[in-house]
């Protein structure tokens, strides 16, 4: 089994406590990840995330850093590189509620606090190995939320071989399908080199 590489993952971290940055930090670059910055708040993430450097965020969820008006930021943008942008939230406290916030609001992965180099390294292989189809829709705007592959047959039935159209329901004569942009999340920077502009 090929061992997956994090040498194109540029991660930003949004936390404010100085511990909890060096240690993820020094996680990630031991992953084999290219560089990681960091940022202190919802402000700073955003004028860091603006510059196009990066292309994953972790960040926590606490009194500090507001990792649901961050989401919301990202996600309605209007800028399609911020839009698809993954992001990791982290917390040390996470009931079915906290979790239905955040996974609403947009998140890709979830990890509780304190969390073991394992963990860390299991969620940056979802974002790179397991991209979700990334939804755009009047009421929400994240990555595909439904984690498992249930079978389905009907004229509503999703298709994504061709990842690259807009909509991949079947057509019928009485359906008409909506509009809305979905692409696999965490594509750009991402994909391994022999997956890279080929067939999905």
């Amino acid at each position: 089994m090929r061992a997956t590489t994090y040498s194109q993952c540029r991660v930003l971290i949004v936390e404010r406590a100085l511990m909890v940055r060096r240690s993820l930090r020094q996680t990630l670059l031991q992953l084999g990840v290219e560089e990681v910055g960091f940022a202190a708040s919802h402000d700073e993430a955003i004028a860091a995330l603006r510059g196009g450097h990066y292309n994953a965020v972790f960040t926590d969820w606490s009194r500090d850093v507001d990792a649901v008006q961050l989401l919301v930021a990202l996600r309605r943008s209007g800028d399609e590189r911020l839009q698809a942008l993954p992001v990791v939230v982290a917390t040390s406290q996470a009931s079915g509620a906290q979790m239905a916030i955040v996974r609403n609001a947009g998140m890709t992965e979830f990890m509780i606090k304190p969390f073991q180099p394992s963990i860390v390294e299991s969620r940056l292989r979802a974002i790179i190995e397991n991209p979700r189809v990334f939804i755009v829709s009047e009421y929400y705007i994240g990555p595909d939320r439904r984690r498992f592959r249930a079978q389905f047959e009907g004229p509503n039935r999703r298709q994504h071989t061709n990842i690259a159209n807009n909509d991949r329901r079947r057509h019928s004569q009485n359906h008409v399908p909506p509009g809305g942009v979905e692409r696999r999340h965490g594509r750009q920077g991402y994909a391994p080199p022999e997956r890279r502009d080929g067939g999905r």
